[in-house]
């Protein structure tokens, strides 16, 4: 009797070890995400930088086309909070001055749009 005991227990710890891989697998697929930097382009100070990348998350998505401003020296990451602007076109950006970021865009779509990120401004021609 204790073997049986021993075994159900035994099978319900690696089940759940198995739930928690499965688990664990998912949440992975789901932040997993390819990109690709486009283009890095400094603030005229150098204390800035906007970073325009491409990503790709995976075979049923299309690319969409992400920029991010952060303070230079800083790396990028999916969840950096300098994540400022997605669309699903290339755009184009410019600095105006030290503080100020100028978007051009012709995407139909724009899945995200900040005013402003970290300090910086951000303006926006945008055509949908």
């Amino acid at each position: 009797m204790r073997i049986k005991k021993a075994i159900a227990r035994i099978s319900i710890v690696l089940f759940a070890i198995l739930c928690l891989l499965v688990v664990l697998s998912l949440i992975m697929r789901c932040t997993l995400y390819n990109y690709k930097i486009i283009k890095q382009v400094s603030s005229p100070d150098q204390k800035y930088v906007a970073i325009v990348f491409e990503g790709n998350s995976g075979a049923t998505n299309g690319y969409v086309y992400r920029m991010s401003v952060l303070k230079n020296g800083h790396t990028i990451n999916r969840f950096t909070n300098g994540n400022a602007f997605i669309s699903e076109y290339q755009f184009t950006v410019e600095w105006l001055d030290d503080n100020t970021l100028f978007v051009n865009n012709t995407a139909a779509e724009i899945y995200k749009q900040k005013n402003k990120v970290n300090g910086v401004t951000i303006h926006y021609n945008c055509y949908r």
